[in-house]
């Protein structure tokens, strides 16, 4: 959450985006990814690339 909200602005663009379908991480959640084993470095990675603008 903290690095969601560093990157987003505030905590509730964090919120909105953490439940959101996310097409970078295959139209699904960031939370439901976070559940999985490999899912924290997953959506990092996804926020990493917003704040630095690296679209792919």
């Amino acid at each position: 959450m903290i690095q969601a909200t560093h990157t987003l602005g505030n905590h509730q663009h964090a919120q909105s985006w953490l439940i959101s379908l996310v097409r970078a991480l295959n139209r699904d959640s960031p939370c439901r990814l976070l559940t999985k084993s490999n899912g924290y470095a997953e959506v990092l990675a996804v926020l990493l690339r917003i704040e630095y603008g690296v679209y792919m």
